[in-house]
């Protein structure tokens, strides 16, 4: 299931072009601050085409500043991967890339990206952790420091070229009533992309720490049901400053299920998200496995 090698250089360039190279953290020292202040979901969607690879980019507005990275692929149904949430944290932008897993794909689809941007979020800074480079299934975790919490998550990978799906943009250490602290993104190949290697990146958005801050989860069954779709939402009076996804599956659907949407509510709307969506599909149907997804929302008092 993997790109000839020559797809697979073309692409890298395509990815290295719009991705570019990150790492560290950027940090924009605020006063503190007891909610979020200007919270909105903002997005750009490409045309649809038959493009093996395409690449996305949106900006948040000016005055705010981003807090978290996500995006959607429509039309594929299982036929393209998001390899990309990359949060362009210099440029205040999140770009996406989205491959298609086994060209050629005769259907024309479109990539969407997804900016989180706030007016005013005390203390943001972004994290990123990167995995070894190897021929192996792999995860990373980028860890907030000691006084701040998770308010937003991004990803990238390094030369997957739509043979690795992302399976995992996981918060850690938070629950119903706690903030998370840090993000793990985990990844796995295709069954036929096994010589190359590759890598995967984590960011997180970290910020002090808000009132009522929380994950908000639940998930879907475990079965082999195609597609899944689930979405959780905050309490009332709380909103959204981020999102993210976990699937669990059988070793004979792990490598099968593709991600397709991890969307906020009131997109585009200039009102605050207070949920998170979700869809994956199958990409090889049967799966031969059952499967599972679950949903996080990062939630705050509004």
């Amino acid at each position: 299931m993997s790109f000839r090698k020559s797809m697979r250089r073309w692409a890298a360039l395509a990815v290295v072009a719009v991705v570019g190279v990150t790492g560290g953290s950027v940090t924009a020292v605020r006063p503190a601050a007891a909610a979020v202040s200007g919270l909105q979901a903002v997005s750009a969607t490409l045309a649809a085409s038959t493009d093996p690879v395409q690449t996305v980019t949106v900006t948040c507005p000016s005055g705010t500043e981003l807090v978290s990275a996500a995006g959607s692929i429509t039309g594929a149904l299982g036929n393209a991967t998001i390899d990309d949430a990359f949060p362009d944290v210099a440029r205040n932008r999140v770009t996406v890339t989205a491959m298609v897993t086994d060209p050629p794909y005769a259907t024309a689809w479109r990539p969407t990206a997804v900016a989180y941007c706030a007016d005013d979020m005390p203390g943001l800074e972004w994290v990123d952790a990167r995995s070894p480079y190897d021929p192996r299934d792999k995860a990373a975790t980028a860890t907030c420091p000691s006084n701040k919490k998770l308010v937003g998550t991004g990803w990238s990978t390094e030369d997957a070229m739509g043979n690795v799906l992302v399976t995992g943009v996981v918060p850690k250490n938070g629950d119903t009533t706690h903030a998370a602290d840090s993000v793990t993104v985990s990844a796995y190949e295709e069954s036929a992309f096994v010589d190359d290697a590759w890598g995967v990146t984590a960011f997180a958005a970290c910020a002090t720490p808000l009132t009522g801050q929380r994950v908000a989860v639940t998930s879907t069954g475990f079965d082999a049901v195609d597609p899944k779709l689930i979405g959780v939402a905050c309490d009332p009076g709380e909103v959204a400053t981020g999102g993210g996804v976990s699937l669990l599956a059988g070793p004979a659907a792990i490598g099968n299920v593709v991600v397709d949407d991890l969307l906020p509510s009131n997109l585009d709307s200039g009102n605050p998200p207070t949920a998170t969506n979700l869809a994956a599909y199958v990409e090889d149907s049967p799966p031969g496995d059952n499967w599972t997804l679950k949903v996080f929302t990062l939630c705050a008092d509004g």
